[in-house]
């Protein structure tokens, strides 16, 4: 069972994304809430980082944190059945809404690489979010073969790897000029995702748990202070020290984004975890509901602002201060209550058949 601070995490990580996605809608405005959206655009899409760290966290712990270890063809069967099953429904539903709504989306798009989440570039995906399943898709084939070795050679290898990571992205941003502007259109998948900077944020997360079996936080006032510096530094960073006004969301600052955002998630994670050891959970209600609905929360929430701007809610929000507000709050209430709905009545369902299934193959 996860951690309830882990859950949280997820849920508000999630939700990061869905302000971050929302708030274009609206930035142009001179409306109530047009401070909020231009305050979560800075930083919002970075719930994506906290992900990956939570993702190498999470697997570590339900490997290596009891005594049943899992074969390397059982968890790739879990991890696969938790992404498509969770995926699947989304991509029949986008399906139905781009062919409704605007069929000619479907003319750019990889459909068969969609579905099996192996198309690499975001363009040609269907449903543009699940770009970052690809690469949890990577890393469960990367720790299911650390698998077929002892817990001692994981952590050899995989230390190895974050190494290899780290000599690869130095020569392709040093040497090759793989992320300047005009090269990472046609910039190879071996550095853009196989040796990824983004790679080592879920190596990051597989750290946290490897430390956390010996070692506890002692100063989290002051680990807390570090990271919202950090955070703080980032914001100024991506303000005055990028170009016409980008984003570190922008693929050719993935490194320097994986550098900041990273540490912080890595710390973000890392006191959540230390709090709960403490017996210190935050808003344990929402985890429980949100965290559980994260996948949903984050795989829906750009069909249905899609959905919503095609009906014209966002253009009759932008028309006076109270229809913003309004339009706001039915926005965000209808994704978290369809994510929540679609978690308990489509996801959850899918999850449980497939662990029946898996324990009737694996003879559990």
């Amino acid at each position: 069972m996860l951690l309830k601070n882990i859950q949280f995490l997820r849920g508000a990580a999630a939700l990061l994304v869905v302000l971050y996605h929302l708030a274009p809608h609206f930035l142009n405005t001179s409306h109530a809430l047009q401070k909020m959206h231009a305050f979560f655009v800075q930083f919002g899409y970075a719930g994506v980082d906290v992900f990956f760290v939570i993702s190498g966290y999470v697997i570590w712990i339900s490997t290596h944190g009891n005594s049943q270890k899992k074969t390397p063809v059982e968890f790739a069967y879990n991890r696969a059945a938790r992404i498509y099953l969770g995926y699947w429904p989304y991509f029949l539903l986008v399906i139905a809404v781009v062919w409704y709504f605007s069929p000619v989306m479907f003319e750019s798009a990889n459909m068969v690489g969609s579905f099996f989440l192996t198309e690499l570039t975001i363009p040609k995906l269907i449903l543009k979010v699940a770009w970052t399943l690809s690469f949890e898709l990577y890393f469960y084939l990367i720790f299911a073969f650390c698998l077929l070795f002892s817990k001692r050679l994981n952590k050899a290898f995989l230390l190895f790897f974050a190494v290899v990571i780290v000599l690869v992205q130095t020569y392709a941003v040093l040497i090759l000029g793989v992320y300047a502007e005009h090269n990472i259109a046609t910039a190879s998948s071996f550095y853009l995702f196989f040796f990824s900077p983004f790679c080592l944020q879920f190596l990051a997360g597989v750290a946290i748990a490897v430390y956390f079996e010996k070692y506890r936080l002692k100063h989290l006032k002051t680990l807390l202070l570090v990271g919202l510096s950090l955070f703080a530094f980032t914001l100024w960073y991506q303000r005055y020290c990028l170009v016409d006004g980008h984003q570190l969301s922008v693929g050719y600052y993935t490194p320097m984004r994986v550098l900041l955002f990273g540490s912080i998630a890595v710390i973000l994670v890392a006191v959540l975890v230390e709090l709960e050891l403490r017996n210190k959970n935050i808003w344990p209600r929402f985890g429980a509901w949100f965290g559980d609905a994260s996948y949903s929360l984050y795989l829906s929430h750009t069909v249905i602002l899609f959905v919503l701007s095609h009906l014209g809610l966002m253009a009759w929000g932008r028309l006076g201060q109270w229809q913003h507000v309004l339009v706001v709050v039915i926005i965000l209430s209808t994704i978290l209550l369809y994510s929540v709905v679609h978690y308990r009545l489509v996801e959850l369902p899918l999850m449980q058949w497939a662990r029946r299934k898996g324990q009737l193959i694996f003879k559990h």
